[in-house]
């Protein structure tokens, strides 16, 4: 007999035994719908108690119907189990799970399932725990996948689109989300005979590079978490014929930007072979003033030879070159200068014109050839301005450094009554 007071439970080997027992005290997580974890039971654990809601953030319970609980041990060897107790259970024994809320049937490591169906609304206990005293000394991760045994919906809007031409032969697949689907089965037929690819957690599919011209067909097998399923519909799609070499000129740059009269401007033009086949080797040219575009085989001012360049690469050819007049010229480069290469499209080949001012005053802002008293007006409504105010003019920041300062004001100055300034047409 002892007083009334607060006392603490413990076990006590009463038959004097030299087995090892453990003993946890434990307080619950939440855990959701969906993948939860990873979890660490620890060498000195014996049971995790988690308390299930349909969703988190509202703190949903679990609505009545068949649920799924998956326990997917990660690392380690731990022989884990795992059961599932009422919402109205109190205080319970390890064998008073719920109806169907038991599995063991996995050895160390393995993985456990088990289908339960929940007869009403309420905040469920699962429990995972470790099968015998021989699993005390391990430790062990592992992830709880729970979700509603619906049936999943059926796989939809599939990229390529259904009987799709002209595919791309790196194209992969895609379809819709799937309701209520743990994963997906992926099938593929080329023409031998249908194969299941594998599965996936996400609605897409990398495909290796396919055959050009070749007709393909594919289906999608939505599965829920309780190895029900749905099947999509069939889905064909043909890949495109192959493909030619397609190069052409992605830019050309030239600093400084704007030169002065007899200064060397340092070009660069970089080609690019968008194509799916690789090039043998061509010419290049680059024309630092055209008043049209240059033909086959026209030389340029600067002219490059390349061995070879590979589908999807880029090359950047440089030189230098001078201008000797105050003007606008135009510029052009052409890639292939010589047509040598056998291109999908011949008729990409020439980049331009592109304007490059030579000899430029920085404060003709009306672009009217002199810096006169109308392009003063801007500046002065400009100076004194720091970005973003409603006043700052990028124009006049002559230095980019955010304000319109007395630093611009002397680049304005000193063109300040030129009537020599280029202008492009």
């Amino acid at each position: 007999t002892a007083p009334s007071g607060t006392y603490y439970a413990g076990a006590i080997n009463y038959n004097d035994g030299t087995g090892n027992f453990h003993i946890e005290e434990a307080t619950s997580t939440k855990i959701q719908a969906g993948i939860n974890g990873p979890y660490n039971m620890s060498s000195t654990a014996v049971l995790d108690i988690y308390e299930t809601v349909e969703n988190l953030a509202s703190n949903w319970p679990l609505s009545a119907g068949t649920w799924g609980f998956k326990l997917e041990q990660t690392s380690g060897t731990c022989d884990l189990g795992m059961s599932l107790y009422d919402d109205e259970t109190v205080h319970c024994k390890k064998s008073e799970y719920m109806t169907g809320g038991y599995a063991n049937s996995g050895g160390d490591g393995e993985d456990e399932y088990m289908k339960v169906t929940i007869p009403d609304d309420g905040y469920h206990g699962l429990v995972v725990w470790k099968v015998d005293s021989s699993d005390y000394s391990k430790s062990c991760t592992y992830n709880i996948k729970m979700g509603k045994c619906a049936a999943p919906s059926a796989p939809a809007d599939p990229d390529p689109a259904d009987g799709a031409t002209d595919v791309s032969i790196n194209t992969d697949l895609d379809w819709s989300d799937c309701a209520d689907t743990d994963h997906y089965e992926v099938w593929f037929d080329d023409g031998s005979g249908w194969i299941k690819l594998g599965e996936t957690t996400t609605s897409d599919w990398d495909l290796s590079t396919l055959d050009y011209s070749h007709y393909y067909e594919w289906i999608i097998k939505a599965v829920n978490f309780c190895g029900d399923y749905t099947w999509g519909l069939y889905w064909d799609f043909t890949t495109g014929a192959e493909l030619e070499p397609d190069l052409i000129v992605t830019s050309i740059t030239t600093d400084p930007y704007y030169p002065e009269p007899g200064e060397t401007v340092n070009v660069e033009v970089t080609v690019k072979n968008q194509g799916d086949l690789d090039a043998d080797g061509f010419y290049a040219g680059f024309y630092k003033h055209e008043t049209t575009a240059p033909g086959v085989g026209d030389p340029g001012d600067l002219n490059w030879v390349l061995s070879g360049l590979a589908a999807s690469a880029s090359h950047t050819f440089s030189g230098t070159v001078s201008y000797d007049d105050i003007d606008c010229y135009q510029m052009y480069a052409q890639v292939d200068t010589q047509n040598d290469v056998d291109e999908g499209n011949e008729a990409n080949n020439v980049y331009g014109p592109k304007n490059i001012l030579v000899g430029v005053c920085e404060g003709d802002f009306d672009q009217d050839g002199d810096v006169d008293g109308s392009d003063l007006a801007i500046f002065a409504a400009a100076f004194g301005s720091v970005y973003p105010d409603p006043n700052y003019d990028r124009r006049c920041d002559f230095d980019h450094d955010g304000d319109v300062d007395g630093s611009d004001l002397a680049v304005f100055a000193a063109d300040f009554g030129r009537t020599d300034c280029p202008v492009c047409p």
